[in-house]
C-alpha cells in the first residue's frame, strides 16, 4: 500500500515492515495503517507498507522473501526511479528491514543465490535505515535470558498476553507499560521458525547479529525504550553497525522509562507527547543528514 502525504517534503521512499513477531498484524490492520499514515506525515516522504505472509502458517523464509520482492518492485517502478530508499520497520519488522539490508550489501536473494538482473543497483540506493525497538532473535542479549522454551510456547499464545494482544507486562516495570516476555518470544519464534527449528536461530537471515560484521550498510536510526527488554541487543546491533563501518553514522536512541512498542500507542497512554516528539524530531535530522550524504554521493557518481 502506498502512502503519499500532502506535503512531500523529502524525496526518499520509505519502505515500511510491520511489526508481530513475525505472526500478527497486516498492512491493512487499523493500527498499522494509522501509523503508517502518521510516519508519512511527520516524514514527509513516500511510504511503501508492505504485506508479507505470517507465519505459522508461512514459515520462514515466506516473510522475507516477500519483503525482498517488495524491495525489488520499488526498485524497478519507473517513477521512483533513482530516488533513495529508506528501510523502516518496528519490532520484527525492523528484523526484515535490517536483513533486507544485508541481502542487498551481500548481493544474495533471500535464498543466497547472487541476486538477479533487477536488483542490479538496489544497494547504491538504501540511504537510511530506521529501526523502532528491532527484534534481532538475539537471545543472549535480550534482558540476560537464554533462548526461549519453545517447549511451552504452545501454552502461552494469546493467553499469556495480559489482555494485550501480543504482549505481557513485565512484572519488573509500572503497570502502565506492556513489554515482551521470553515465553511470548518463543510463542513468535516457534511458529517462525516452523519445522525448521531452533537452528535456524544460527542464520543471520533470521537472527541478523549471526552475520556480524554488519559491512556495507547504510547510516541507522536505531530507537529502542530503556524498559524494553529487547534493549541489550538492540545495544549490540548500534555497535556491529559501527564496527562495519558502513557508509554514514549510527545514531542509537535510548528512551527513558518507556517499553517495547512505545512508539504505537497514542501519546499520553503511556508516553507524554514532548517526549514522542522529540523521539521523531532526532529521527527526521537523522533522516536529513543521510539524504544530503545520499545526493552527494550520488551527484559524485554522476560527475564522475
Amino acid at each position: 500500500r502506498r502512502y503519499t502525504p500532502v506535503r512531500v517534503a523529502r524525496e526518499a521512499v520509505v519502505i515500511w515492515l510491520h511489526g508481530g513477531g513475525m505472526c500478527l498484524q497486516r498492512h491493512d490492520s487499523g493500527n498499522v495503517h494509522a501509523g503508517v499514515l502518521d510516519l508519512a506525515v511527520r516524514l514527509g516522504a513516500e511510504v511503501l507498507s508492505v504485506d508479507y505472509r505470517l507465519a505459522p502458517e508461512d514459515p520462514f523464509p515466506a516473510g522475507l522473501q516477500d519483503a525482498y520482492g517488495a524491495l525489488i518492485w520499488a526498485h524497478r517502478a519507473p517513477d521512483w526511479e533513482g530516488r533513495p530508499f529508506v528501510l523502516a520497520g518496528d519490532s520484527a519488522g525492523s528484523n526484515l528491514a535490517l536483513v533486507l539490508a544485508m541481502l542487498a550489501a551481500r548481493g544474495v536473494d533471500p535464498d543466497l543465490r547472487p541476486a538477479g538482473a533487477g536488483a542490479r543497483g538496489v544497494a547504491e540506493r538504501l540511504a537510511h535505515l530506521l529501526l523502532l525497538y528491532p527484534w534481532l532473535m538475539d537471545f543472549a542479549n535480550t534482558s540476560g535470558e537464554e533462548a526461549p522454551d519453545t517447549a511451552r510456547a504452545d501454552a502461552l499464545g494469546a493467553s499469556a498476553s495480559g489482555g494485550v494482544p501480543g504482549c505481557v507486562r513485565n512484572s519488573r516495570t509500572p503497570a502502565s507499560y506492556y513489554l515482551l516476555s521470553r515465553g511470548m518470544q518463543a510463542f513468535f519464534v516457534k511458529s517462525y521458525l516452523g519445522s525448521a527449528g531452533m537452528s535456524l536461530l544460527h542464520d543471520w537471515r533470521v537472527a541478523p547479529l549471526r552475520g556480524a560484521p554488519l559491512e556495507g550498510m547504510p547510516s541507522a536510526t536505531i530507537i529502542c525504550g530503556a524498559l524494553d527488554p529487547l534493549a541489550p541487543s538492540v545495544s549490540a546491533l548500534a555497535s556491529a553497525l559501527r564496527e562495519g563501518r558502513g557508509n554514514g553514522p549510527v545514531a542509537e536512541v535510548t528512551v527513558p522509562n518507556a517499553g517495547h512498542g512505545f512508539l504505537s500507542v497514542p501519546p499520553g497512554a503511556s508516553m507524554d507527547s514532548s517526549t514522542v516528539e522529540g523521539v521523531w524530531h532526532t529521527a527526521v535530522a537523522a533522516l536529513d543528514e543521510a539524504l544530503s550524504r545520499f545526493t552527494k554521493i550520488r551527484q559524485r557518481s554522476l560527475g564522475s
